[in-house]
């Protein structure tokens, strides 16, 4: 069967050459001529004279010398072996170049093949020069806050923390010939998404095709994967609701360690010279997450799946982000991921490769979904209509609502308003003042959020104004204290 290693063709032709070529540029492999597709023999002609014409045409184009192998299949039926080995050198086939990718061969343009000649060379986009930069423009603040970071992780010693940007940059290896490198610029340029446009994280709520609303997240890329987690799971991700006692407990369709690695991969491993800025994408019943992604050579996502050695895109990047306890040296992000989805008993995400786009799907558990505006799974068949649609109170107590139930219908709740319903649900009535201390809320504050909670008629005051309390509303209409 072909793989990443292996082709077969029924017949020679010159054109091959581009497949050996594929092959010396990526990992090496074989190529079988005289066997079809499925892998059947079916025999070669003049394989005697192949056996000369194949490696001479090699040497004379490529400038590498094959082996090549004749090998018997019954008496009358004869196929070739050419191995090729990988070289260190890149190799060119009439001033193209090609790469094995998976089962096919690839033509290196544009970037990818800037890519693969820099790799060859030993060399990565990440170290060169960014061009008409200076130290001076990059966020002192930034590299700062990295060093104070990295020093609290252990990485970096409180020694090397220095007085200027420039001995910082150097002590991380992210100046060339004293300028700043394009590592240096994504890491540490207050827009760096002004000089790689595409150096942006874009985070979208859809319904279908519909996108609802929106945000993006710029800056330095060090500091972008701390407010893209925040975004997602104060904006943009629904926590399923339960209770042990008194005590609210959220419980997110996706354990945010795992996403949290996911979005920190693809700005780490993101091909910078494409302009299209990581999307994250999310929905009812999943979350998407792709970027512009160059696999190393020879790989495929069964690779970056499996076990694996290090092997970053940007290693100057990654290297940094590693000093700043972000990522793990090792290559184990994936794992990572799927470990910590099964240790929240959820299917890990599904990788996909669209075209240039390394995609990442987590889907939501059926057991997590929450619509917006919905009652708990108890309720839904027992209230028709919801209380902003006209039912009651007392018409929904009557069927077993708690406020608990009721305070699921307003989306956005802070978690201050939830502490402050949570404590009148534990103690009754109570005066501000009480809530005000036992809550560490201050009372101004707690004044304003309890103006808010009676406005969305959760809880009504009670008694004379110099004794008002406040009570759940719920309990009021239910004829509760």
């Amino acid at each position: 069967m072909e793989n990443q290693d292996i082709e077969y063709k029924s017949v020679w032709r010159d054109e091959y050459l581009q497949w050996i070529c594929g092959f010396a540029n990526a990992r090496g492999g074989i190529i079988y001529i005289g066997i079809s597709d499925n892998g059947k023999v079916v025999g070669v002609k003049n394989a005697d004279r192949l056996l000369e014409d194949i490696p001479n045409k090699t040497v004379s184009v490529l400038g590498i010398v094959p082996y090549v192998q004749l090998h018997k299949d019954g008496e009358d039926t004869s196929y070739l072996e050419i191995g090729v080995e990988p070289q260190e050198f890149p190799i060119s086939c009439k001033g193209l170049y090609y790469v094995r990718s998976g089962a096919t061969n690839q033509l290196l343009k544009g970037v990818a093949l800037d890519t693969f000649l820099l790799r060859k060379q030993g060399r990565t986009w990440d170290a060169a020069v960014a061009p008409r930069i200076a130290v001076e423009d990059l966020d002192r603040g930034a590299i700062v806050r990295f060093f104070a970071k990295a020093q609290r992780e252990g990485r970096i010693p409180a020694s090397d923390a220095a007085e200027d940007s420039r001995a910082s940059l150097e002590r991380l290896h992210l100046l060339l010939d004293g300028r700043p490198t394009n590592a240096a610029v994504l890491l540490f340029h207050p827009d760096p998404d002004a000089v790689y446009p595409g150096a942006i994280v874009k985070i979208g709520f859809f319904d279908g095709p519909e996108i609802l609303y929106q945000d993006q997240v710029a800056g330095p890329i060090i500091e972008q994967p701390d407010r893209v987690l925040d975004l997602i799971y104060t904006k943009y991700l629904r926590a399923k609701i339960s209770y042990d006692g008194i005590y609210r407990i959220e419980h997110y369709p996706f354990p945010r360690a795992a996403v949290r690695e996911a979005v920190i991969n693809a700005i780490v491993h993101k091909n910078y010279t494409s302009t299209s800025p990581i999307q994250i994408r999310v929905y009812d019943d999943r979350l998407r997450i792709g970027n512009a992604c160059i696999l190393p050579d020879g790989w495929t996502v069964d690779d970056l799946l499996g076990f694996h050695e290090s092997e970053p895109h940007n290693p100057k990047i990654a290297h940094t982000f590693f000093l700043a306890g972000l990522v793990e040296s090792w290559g184990r992000g994936v794992q990572k991921i799927f470990a910590a989805c099964k240790f929240d008993g959820i299917e890990p995400p599904v990788y996909r490769m669209t075209g240039g786009s390394l995609q990442v799907e987590f889907a939501v558990p059926g057991e997590r979904m929450v619509k917006p505006g919905t009652m708990e799974p108890s309720l839904q068949n027992d209230v028709p209509v919801m209380a902003e649609n006209g039912a009651t109170w007392r018409d929904l107590a009557r069927l077993g609502a708690t406020w608990r139930d009721l305070v699921e219908i307003w989306d956005g709740l802070s978690a201050r308003e939830h502490s402050v319903l949570d404590y009148l649900a534990s103690n009754g009535p109570s005066r501000t003042s009480d809530i005000s201390t036992n809550l560490g809320i201050p009372l101004r504050t707690l004044q304003r959020t309890m103006k808010r909670l009676a406005g969305l008629s959760l809880i009504v005051p009670q008694g004379k104004a110099n004794e008002s309390r406040y009570a759940l509303m719920l309990d009021s209409e239910a004829g509760g204290s």
